[in-house]
């Protein structure tokens, strides 16, 4: 800002001055006429100032402006600190807002001749911001549009779970694509949970209450328990055969569909009638009465047969009345009393001494001479000896002394023996089972001659049976008797009765195992036979092959399961189920071999020491115009824009000639009509003329005869 000199109020503090000290006609001095026409032309100065302590200061604003647009509007206000000492205070410089602040036009400097601030329009590469954060080195084309090269870096949040973001020339910072993780199993009750800090997807249990499929076709509207476990509703319907005989199926929320229990026949009332329950019916829902060729006499030794017109025959046959033992004679069958008893066997030989005995082990009869029958009373004289035939004989005087140092030989009448008393305690071992220690007679200090047996069995058909011999309660403790050993029952039984572990007595069932899985194989009492149904489809079996999974039983009996997926993922190597152990085995694929690595932007991808990549980076982005690279450190594309290029011109009409530099698509007008050059992609230059053009060429010139004018076009690359 220009303000007012001080020499202009110098002079207008003596234009006062003169004009109140001058004469005029009345005796004071007049001015010249020449200072008369300055008054004059000052007397608006005069008006617009005042005096004060401080000198001559402004009244008006008027008097303060220097008539310049561009500093800005003065003003008067003497008061003001910031005034001058006229009293005048700059104005501030005009300003417009950019409307655009992004483009490529900018506010100019201010223009004096027509009180304005005109918008200027920057040169192809002078810098701007073209507004979007993400972009570098933003810079002016020739179509004043500012453009910077995307840095998606800049863009990068750091959350793996995001997806890489991307930074697009106009929009700026956009959202990439989200990692991707598979759901191999969709049906169940886990789903993949992105975790940033692992950069990768874990497997976490499904929201409560999401659908999924618990593999049992019994149940329905499946669904997620809150602790991702998959759970239906059971519809035992749904497991029904419709089949009277086979019991009423169930459905289990964790086993699918279980097999009902078939309805037993009804007990025989009258064995003897040549009538039994027969097969269960399903459309009736019973068990028919049919003829049968088994009957009961009542009688336990007969063989008993169904005979037409005269009912049930019994047979008899000594060997079932058979007790197994010899001393009491042999036992024999009558056909209406049942088991007569055999007669005794005579075991006396009239020889006072003998023990007569008959023996069921050799089924013989014994005779064991016993010498005390043959006793005097008198013990000192020897011991009388039982001659098997002749009876008792006198024996030979006793000798007392036996040798051994733990007894004392004493031969006493009074007490009619021979007493050798014995240290036992020194011999005792201090053991139960193995029997009591004693000093033998003949060589001392021996051990038991006879260990501790067990009691009688008193009931030796209830699957009890005294078992080894116990050294803590010096015992012989009762156990269960071997499985399949005879016991006995109050209960009916078709079979025989036979023992089970734990010591329970039950109706024998015959081996209906048919070596097939799938089969059910049970023992049906009333047919008296082994009966092979096939298990409800689903049923768990083993078909043998180490490399199938989930085997089942199919509706036909067959057992198959499905094969293993050994794929690792990796396209690097060839994965089979080893027909040894069923592991999986990964073996690594020649080098060199093609294979693909998921990159979408890659190709080519061969395999090297099981790993695959190496393939080649496309960073085409289908325009002409721009230099596309892969960028190994930022694993990115790189796209840069094609530099400008030289060229020289001539066209015949107007002589226009010339030289100028081009950006890839764009293009120079040589005259008025119509006729120009394009450079139309990277480093290619064609001339045209209207509609028509030239060979497209990328060293040497382009030249084409107008169409819309006579004459000839030429655009070379320098």
């Amino acid at each position: 800002m220009k303000f007012p000199s001080h020499s202009l109020l110098t002079a207008s503090a003596v234009l006062l001055m003169t004009i109140a000290c001058g004469s005029g006609g009345d005796g004071t001095t007049s001015p010249p006429d020449d200072t008369i026409e300055d008054s004059q032309s000052t007397s608006g100065d005069i008006e617009d100032v005042q005096t004060s302590e401080v000198g001559i200061q402004c009244t008006k604003d008027s008097f303060c402006d220097d008539g310049l647009y561009c500093n800005g509007q003065e003003s008067c206000d003497p008061e003001n600190t910031l005034a001058n000492d006229l009293g005048c205070i700059a104005g501030p410089p005009p300003s417009i807002e950019d409307p655009n602040p992004n483009d490529c036009t900018i506010v100019g400097k201010c223009d004096e001749a027509t009180n304005s601030l005109p918008f200027v329009v920057l040169k192809a590469g002078s810098p701007c911001d073209d507004g979007i954060p993400c972009t570098e080195n933003d810079t002016c084309d020739v179509a004043t549009t500012c453009s910077g090269t995307p840095n998606a870096k800049l863009c990068d949040d750091g959350l793996y779970c995001n997806g890489k973001e991307l930074c697009k020339i106009k929009t700026g910072c956009g959202a990439g694509a989200l990692p991707n993780a598979e759901d191999k199993n969709p049906h169940d009750c886990l789903i993949p949970h992105c975790v940033n800090e692992l950069e990768t997807h874990v497997m976490v249990f499904a929201p409560t209450g999401s659908a999924c499929f618990d593999e049992w076709p019994c149940t329905i509207m499946d669904e997620c328990t809150v602790n991702g476990q998959c759970k239906g509703q059971p519809q035992n319907e749904l497991c029904s055969d419709d089949r009277w005989c086979n019991g009423k199926e169930i459905c289990h929320p964790k086993s699918g569909c279980i097999p009902g229990t078939p309805p037993s026949p009804p007990l025989d009332d009258d064995p003897d009638d040549c009538l039994a329950a027969g097969p269960c019916n399903d459309l009736t829902k019973s068990f028919p009465v049919i003829p049968s060729t088994n009957c009961d006499d009542g009688v336990e030794c007969t063989a008993d047969k169904c005979t037409p017109g005269i009912g049930c025959i019994g047979t008899p046959n000594d060997d079932w009345c058979d007790d197994g033992l010899f001393c009491n004679g042999i036992e024999f069958c009558d056909s209406k009393e049942d088991c007569i008893a055999g007669t005794t066997i005579e075991v006396d030989d009239t020889v006072a001494c003998t023990l007569d005995n008959c023996n069921e082990e050799t089924q013989t009869v014994t005779h064991t001479a016993i010498n005390s029958a043959c006793d005097d009373g008198n013990f000192c004289n020897g011991t009388e000896q039982c001659h098997m035939v002749d009876g008792c004989t006198s024996g030979a005087a006793v000798s007392v002394n036996d040798g051994i140092a733990c007894t004392v030989d004493l031969c006493d009448e009074i007490t009619d023996t021979i007493t050798h008393i014995a240290t036992d305690d020194l011999c005792d071992d201090g053991l139960f089972c193995n029997g009591v220690e004693t000093c033998n007679s003949a060589k001392g200090c021996e051990g038991a001659t006879q260990l501790p047996v067990p009691p009688v069995d008193g009931n030796p058909l209830d699957c009890l049976i005294y078992g080894g011999c116990d050294e803590l309660s010096n015992t012989f403790p009762l156990v269960s008797a071997p499985k399949g050993s005879p016991c006995e029952n109050a209960t009916p039984c078709s079979t025989k009765f036979e023992c089970l572990p734990g010591g329970t007595c039950t109706c024998a069932v015959e081996n209906c195992d048919d070596g097939v899985q799938c089969t059910l194989d049970t023992f049906d009492q009333a047919a008296g036979k082994c009966v092979h149904p096939f298990p409800p489809k689903g049923t768990q079996c083993d078909d043998g092959i180490i490399c199938t999974l989930n085997d089942q039983c199919s509706t036909g009996g067959e057992c198959a399961g499905s094969i293993k997926d050994c794929d690792d993922n990796n396209p690097c190597t060839s994965d089979t189920c080893s027909s040894v152990d069923g592991k999986c085995i990964s073996t690594v694929v020649p080098n060199d071999a093609p294979c693909e690595d998921g990159d979408l932007t890659t190709s080519n991808e061969y395999c090297t020491d099981g790993v695959c990549g190496n393939g080649v980076k496309n960073c085409n982005d289908n325009n002409s115009c721009t230099i596309d690279s892969y960028n190994s450190e930022t694993n990115a594309c790189d796209y840069i824009d094609a530099p400008s290029q030289a060229i020289s011109y001539n066209t015949e009409i107007e002589n226009k000639q010339g030289e100028t530099t081009l950006k890839c698509g764009q293009s120079i007008i040589l005259n008025s009509v119509g006729a120009g050059c394009e450079m139309s992609s990277f480093g290619k230059l064609k001339a045209y003329s209207g509609s028509k053009y030239g060979a497209v060429v990328s060293e040497g010139c382009s030249t084409i005869v107008g169409t819309l004018f006579e004459g000839t076009t030429s655009c070379c690359l320098l």
